[in-house]
């Protein structure tokens, strides 16, 4: 049996003395022995605050596999998958498998927040690990809750209807899962929002990577690689604007034979930032 939880393992003791240090000092028999309460819930209070470090480093050196059913999807879907060598196909998966097991997914509904079904996670979570497959950082910093809507949302920050947004501050991505996972699945067609979302938080992240100014070219190129207009990605993500860099990421990641037969000095620069040379 897999332990998924290492933290919880450790708990699971600590709360039973716990409970059995209550029961006999507070039934009569040594009250006196009642401060040794705080040996306990001092420990367990530990491992909760260290509880995501704890639980990471044990699943780094024994990783949980992917369902057989999610490898199979990968197999049929994603291109990039299966072009990867067997020992790349296992670190990929165990990355991916901690990546799912280390951040909060939640479908944000109408009152509340509900969990978001193992596949698609697996799904949203491939764009980031296949970002930084050549980096120690695959988790990107402190990102560590994603948020999917069922459509455009409107929030605080921007209160009109948009399909993706970052605050890299808190730590959140937010993205409508009707446009994310088309972009996944099949590129050619719709826009990958979820790429988009990991390219806009690892520039935040690291900005001073030395990006390759690609302000000065026309669109027209960027457009030929991704298969969509400028005016359509901006329909789609929702925003009258954006910066070129985002999109140049993802079409670094998404068509990296169009992206270097159009722009082969960014593509070089691309393979520097993320390791891939």
């Amino acid at each position: 049996m897999k332990i998924h939880s290492l933290s919880k393992v450790i708990a699971f003791p600590l709360v039973v003395i716990t409970g059995f240090i209550i029961l006999y000092t507070f039934s009569g028999y040594r009250s006196e022995h009642s401060i040794w309460i705080f040996v306990p819930v001092l420990l367990l209070v530990t491992i909760y605050i260290f509880h995501g470090v704890i639980d990471h480093w044990y699943l780094e050196r024994n990783p949980i596999p992917i369902d057989a059913e999610m490898r199979a999807w990968f197999e049929k879907y994603t291109p990039y998958y299966n072009n990867l060598e067997p020992n790349e196909k296992v670190l990929f998966e165990n990355r991916l498998s901690l990546y799912v097991n280390g951040r909060e997914f939640k479908s944000v509904g109408t009152n509340e927040l509900k969990d978001v079904p193992y596949d698609i996670q697996c799904i949203i979570a491939s764009q980031v690990i296949k970002m930084t497959r050549g980096m120690s950082d695959y988790l990107l910093g402190d990102v560590d809750r994603i948020y999917l809507y069922k459509h455009p949302f409107p929030s605080p920050a921007y209160q009109f209807l948009h399909t993706v947004e970052t605050h890299i501050e808190d730590g959140i991505i937010l993205l409508s899962s009707e446009h994310a996972l088309p972009g996944i699945v099949n590129p050619n067609q719709h826009y990958n929002i979820a790429m988009h979302a990991y390219a806009e938080a690892f520039i935040r992240i690291h900005p001073d990577k030395g990006y390759p100014n690609v302000s000065h070219h026309d669109w027209k190129d960027l457009e030929a690689v991704l298969h969509i207009t400028r005016e359509k990605l901006l329909k789609t993500i929702g925003f009258e604007s954006c910066d070129v860099l985002i999109p140049h990421i993802v079409a670094f990641f998404d068509f990296p034979e169009a992206y270097r037969s159009k722009f082969n000095y960014e593509f070089n620069a691309f393979q520097k930032i993320f390791n891939l040379d």
